[in-house]
Order: structure tokens, then C-alpha cells, then sequence
């Protein structure tokens, strides 16, 4: 049977001893700042690292996240049109990344290296990578990808109003299925 022990500060040891935090992570160091502030050093299964600093005087806590290739949180938010935005600086080559995930499941990742320059990909919700899209003469925004699963060059087609439409070649036959703005399939009679 396994015996924990929990402590004052809502953290727990596992049943190897290991000391968790309430999140569930391994503390792998904590201490006290020289401004009285209590650091925590927590890591999940997978090498991520989260830095927490809690201040005792004002009972605020702030998270740091990085992750096991050297990637740090730097902010997250919303914004304007309802995508969640991570900003997040790789410390070993100083390059910071911007991700964009829309309603959608897409993301969108821009990297702005050190030496100035930058690149984008963008990744559908299947985590295929996109080509740059383009406006066809009916506005509807035409973005062409490979598709991994079905091994196929893949047309998408997205009306002004967010409906849009997949395409593939199939067996020397053009398939084409129909989606609402929110993803439901549209079947058309």
C-alpha cells in the first residue's frame, strides 16, 4: 500500500517519496529568494519545467513554463479575435516564437530569429503544414496542403462567412466534403 504524506502548503510526497505539488508535478528544488519569496522548481514525466515564485506577503503566486527543449513561456493571453497567442523565447539561441491557435484547432507559428529575420508555418487542426493561401475570384481564401493521413494533395476552400470545403483527388475521382464554420460536416442532398 502506498503512504503519502501531505503537507501545509497543499503539497504531497508519491508513493516513491518524490515530493508533488498540488498540480500533480515533482518539486525538484524550492527555496527562499533574497526577497522572501518562495521559489518552487516543479518537472513533469516529460522534462518540462515550471518555475513558481509565491509571495508570502501578498499570497500571489506567477508561473514560468519551459519546456525540455529549452522553450520558455514568456506570456499567453486571448486576443481580439478569440485566439489563444503563447509567446515563448528559446534560451539557447535567443529566437522568439509567437503560436496562434485559432477556434479551429489551427495553428499558426511565426519565429522571429535572432539575426532579425522570421518564418511562418501554419498547421491545420490534423497537423498538416499549409501553403501560403491565396483569394480565388468567388473570395473564397484557397489554402493547398499534403495531407499525412490520407497520403493526398488537399484543396480547402473558405468562404467569406467560414464555411468551407476539402478536396481530393481519390482514386481518379474528386472528393469533396462541405463544413460549417464551426467544423460540423455539411451534408449536401
Amino acid at each position: 500500500m502506498c503512504e503519502r504524506t501531505y503537507f501545509v502548503d497543499g503539497s504531497m510526497t508519491d508513493c516513491d517519496g518524490n515530493k508533488l505539488s498540488e498540480d500533480g508535478l515533482m518539486i525538484v528544488d524550492q527555496y527562499e529568494d533574497d526577497a522572501g519569496n518562495m521559489i518552487y522548481v516543479k518537472e513533469d514525466m516529460e522534462g518540462n519545467v515550471v518555475t513558481e515564485t509565491y509571495d508570502p506577503t501578498t499570497g500571489e503566486s506567477t508561473e514560468v513554463k519551459a519546456n525540455a527543449d529549452g522553450l520558455t513561456m514568456v506570456y499567453e493571453e486571448w486576443d481580439a479575435a478569440g485566439n489563444y497567442v503563447v509567446y515563448l523565447e528559446d534560451a539557447n539561441s535567443g529566437d522568439r516564437i509567437v503560436e496562434v491557435y485559432d477556434y479551429m484547432g489551427s495553428m499558426t507559428t511565426t519565429i522571429y530569429f535572432a539575426d532579425g529575420t522570421s518564418e511562418t508555418t501554419k498547421i491545420d487542426e490534423s497537423g498538416n503544414e499549409i501553403a501560403e493561401g491565396y483569394y480565388d475570384e468567388e473570395d473564397n481564401y484557397v489554402t493547398l496542403y499534403f495531407d499525412n493521413d490520407l497520403n493526398v494533395d488537399v484543396t480547402r476552400k473558405t468562404d467569406p462567412w467560414g464555411y468551407y470545403s476539402i478536396e481530393y483527388m481519390m482514386a481518379e475521382e474528386l472528393v469533396t466534403y462541405y463544413y460549417d464554420p464551426t467544423g460540423w460536416e455539411i451534408v449536401k442532398l
